[in-house]
């Protein structure tokens, strides 16, 4: 949020421009100013995923937004997962859910999640413990339900000869 000083707008055109360079300098002031409260106060970092302590983080770790306490709970959820957790204020399996209903193709429910298609995939099939078409099928509501079902069925027709 940007609270530029009075003394900004009294001067009676405000430039677009000169706003945004305020606003972003006044944001950075701000992250600056909790960093150093982190670093002075040698506030002990949590692990993201499991909770636990990290007491013995270097000076780089700690300016870090996450922070994990091994590899496991890295490869559990990575950063990107993390921060569309703590953008929508849910499980990753909720979001993915209320996406699928919400938007009626792959392009518009990967545009609002800022992933791309192939990871979209792998977090469903990470989560889920499925694939994209029966996650589809399931969840998606209307055409996109029917298009999936479809899809499933004729995956179940075909089956590849023995030679």
């Amino acid at each position: 949020m940007c609270y530029p000083n009075s003394s900004f707008y009294n001067e009676g055109v405000v430039d677009v421009v000169e706003l945004h360079i305020h606003c972003m300098l006044f944001q950075l002031v701000s992250d600056n100013k909790e960093l150093l409260h982190r670093l002075n106060n040698n506030a002990i970092g949590y692990c993201v995923v499991c909770g636990k302590a990290i007491e013995n983080a270097n000076l780089q770790r700690k300016t870090r937004d996450f922070l994990w306490c091994s590899r496991k709970c890295y490869s559990e959820k990575p950063r990107k997962i993390i921060a569309l957790e703590r953008r929508n204020g849910k499980s990753i399996q909720e979001i993915l859910i209320e996406t699928t209903k919400k938007y009626q193709n792959i392009n518009s429910q990967q545009n609002a999640l800022h992933v791309s298609t192939p990871y979209l995939y792998q977090i469903i099939r990470k989560y889920f413990g499925s694939d994209y078409l029966s996650f589809f099928a399931e969840h998606a509501i209307g055409k996109r339900q029917e298009v999936y079902a479809r899809k499933i069925r004729q995956r179940k027709i075909c089956t590849i000869p023995q030679a």
